[in-house]
C-alpha cells in the first residue's frame, strides 16, 4: 500500500511538472487591492477606491515553444465596492475571455500581457435615495503579470490590470494591482 501511494505521488508530481513545461489546463483566484474606478459622464469624472475585489480565471496555455506559452482563459471579476464623496455607491462584475502571451525565463519564473474582452455590469446606487440603476455592455481590459510557478504545477503570481467599458454613455475604467494562485495540471 505505502508503495503504491509512493508511486502515486511520484507519478502526479512527474505529469504536473511535464504539464507545466508543456503547457495544458490552469484554475486560479487572484485577489484585487489598490484598484480605482472611475466614472466619466458629460465631462464630469470622479474616481476612488475599490474594496477589495476577487478574479476566478481558468484556461488552457498552448506551448509552442519551451518558452513561450499562449494562454486562452475565461476569467470573473468582481470589481468591489466604490463610495463617492459619500453619495454614490457603485460596484461591478465583469467576465472576460482572455489571451495571454507568456514568455519563461526558465521553467518556472515568467512574465506575461493580458488582453480581453468581454461583458462588464456596473450598478450605482444613489445613498441618500436608495435609488438604484444596473447595466452592462461590451469590455476591454489589458493587464501584466509575473509568476513563479513551482514544479508541483502550483503557482503564485502578481499584476495589475486595467478595464473599460461605455455603459450607457458613462464611461468606466477600473484599474490596479493583482495577487493569486494559480494551479496547472
Amino acid at each position: 500500500m505505502i508503495k503504491l501511494t509512493k508511486a502515486s505521488l511520484a507519478l502526479s508530481m512527474l505529469f504536473a511538472s511535464t504539464a507545466n513545461a508543456t503547457g495544458g489546463a490552469y484554475i486560479g483566484v487572484d485577489f484585487a487591492f489598490a484598484n480605482d474606478t472611475e466614472l466619466q459622464f458629460d465631462g464630469i469624472s470622479i474616481s476612488d477606491s475599490n474594496d477589495p475585489g476577487i478574479n476566478l480565471v481558468g484556461g488552457y496555455a498552448f506551448a509552442p515553444s519551451e518558452n513561450f506559452k499562449i494562454g486562452v482563459e475565461a476569467e470573473f471579476r468582481t470589481m468591489g465596492d466604490v463610495t463617492y464623496l459619500g453619495v454614490l455607491k457603485s460596484s461591478g462584475s465583469a467576465f472576460y475571455l482572455n489571451a495571454k502571451p507568456m514568455f519563461f525565463f526558465n521553467k518556472n519564473i515568467y512574465i506575461a500581457g493580458l488582453l480581453g474582452m468581454g461583458q462588464m455590469e456596473l450598478e450605482v446606487k444613489d445613498i441618500e435615495s436608495g435609488v438604484s440603476a444596473s447595466e452592462s455592455d461590451t469590455s476591454f481590459q489589458i493587464g501584466a503579470e509575473g509568476g513563479y510557478v513551482f514544479d508541483n504545477g502550483l503557482g503564485l503570481n502578481v499584476g495589475y490590470r486595467s478595464a473599460s467599458a461605455d455603459i450607457d454613455g458613462i464611461e468606466v475604467t477600473t484599474n490596479g494591482f493583482f495577487a493569486g494562485l494559480r494551479y496547472n495540471f
